[in-house]
């Protein structure tokens, strides 16, 4: 009798090892999915590189001398470290140069004032200009404006050679034989505001059930259909449901001090893209990156036991590509006459979110033009 309790005891002991197992394995992959989905926004790649000549800095390989090991921090703009806080920046394929980080207050005219010194073509002035026209409409006191420049050294010594200190590298492509250029710029801090998505008899149980997810289209030459990019709420359920399942109550449709508000926090990229004409830079694209890094919620409604509100947020980390934004060159090649605008927006349910200006705007708290 012992001997079969025995067996039987170690039988259960397989399978609950066999079931931990399997959980853990589950868990791994869920945990790999997303350090894989962040790795495609952040980078992550490590690789060697060795200085040229020329000034400028080779991919080699590992058993290299006088190599050193930098790591990918964006791939949206090729920006590479080292260990000890260096940067470098992809310039050509398998080439680059030592760069500085500037981040700068994007509401500062002083500090636009100084990209105006640097080598920046004036359509990304302009860009620039716009978010912070943006920004500032939207009370982002926070928002940053980074670009990198090329490094030098203590003693004025440029580390890259030929290279003036106040150069915005861009990174040269080819495509079809012919030369482009990029050039991005990008902003940090950012958010749309709060914004009403239905209030009062807009707040019918089909509208709550429906608003569930942040979709992204494009404006500007051309405009596209909006597609989900992601859930506003825990687990993709609706703000009706999220509601009900924090309050454990059923709320009066339509009542007049229902409302429900959205906030979205993003980065965003701008990419200008420039065929080399004979000599001459023509821009041919302008494309984005938004990356959605978080989504609040305040939603208030009124029941047969008086009204309640609850917050929620969400932390998507993911990108939005308008079309052209990963290979914008045949799209410049074809526009560098007229250029190809593309702007990107956001929507709950049915309310429109601007994440920048498709036109050129001015802050209004900066000296006038």
């Amino acid at each position: 009798m012992k001997r079969i309790i025995s067996i039987c005891l170690s039988i259960c002991l397989v399978f609950n090892t066999l079931s931990l197992i399997g959980n853990n394995v589950v868990y791994a992959k869920e945990k790999n999915q997303i350090k894989q989905q962040f790795k495609s926004y952040a980078g992550e790649k490590k690789l060697y590189i060795k200085k040229a000549n020329n000034g400028k800095w080779n991919k080699c390989s590992s058993n290299s001398k006088a190599k050193i090991q930098i790591t990918e921090k964006n791939s949206s703009i090729g920006i590479f470290k080292t260990n000890d806080g260096r940067y470098y920046k992809e310039v050509e394929p398998n080439s680059f140069i030592q760069v500085k980080k500037n981040q700068k207050k994007l509401s500062s005219f002083k500090a636009y004032k100084e990209m105006e010194k640097t080598n920046i073509p004036n359509e990304v002035l302009q860009g620039i200009a716009s978010m912070a026209a943006l920004a500032e409409e939207n009370e982002c006191e926070k928002a940053k404006v980074v670009y990198y420049t090329a490094y030098s050294s203590r003693n004025n010594a440029l580390n890259n050679k030929g290279i003036k200190q106040n150069i915005v590298p861009a990174s040269k492509k080819t495509w079809d034989g012919k030369t482009f250029y990029d050039y991005c710029i990008y902003f940090t801090n950012l958010q749309t505001k709060w914004k009403t998505i239905a209030e009062s008899g807009e707040t019918t149980k089909a509208t709550l059930s429906a608003i569930k997810t942040l979709a992204t289209g494009v404006v500007g030459t051309v405009s596209s259909g909006f597609a989900s990019l992601c859930s506003i709420y825990e687990g993709g359920v609706s703000c009706l449901k999220a509601w009900k399942t924090a309050t454990g109550k059923t709320p009066v449709y339509c009542d007049t001090s229902n409302s429900v508000m959205a906030d979205i926090q993003y980065d965003i990229y701008l990419k200008y893209t420039y065929f080399l004409d004979g000599k001459t830079k023509r821009l041919g694209c302008s494309s984005q990156m938004v990356f959605v890094k978080k989504i609040e919620t305040a939603t208030y409604l009124y029941s047969s036991k008086g009204g309640k509100k609850i917050n929620r947020d969400i932390k998507p980390n993911k990108p939005y590509y308008t079309p052209n934004y990963k290979s914008p060159y045949k799209k410049a090649f074809q526009h560098y006459v007229s250029p190809w605008v593309e702007s990107s927006v956001g929507k709950v349910y049915n309310k429109k979110v601007v994440f920048s200006f498709p036109a050129f705007t001015w802050p209004k708290e900066w000296p006038k033009m």
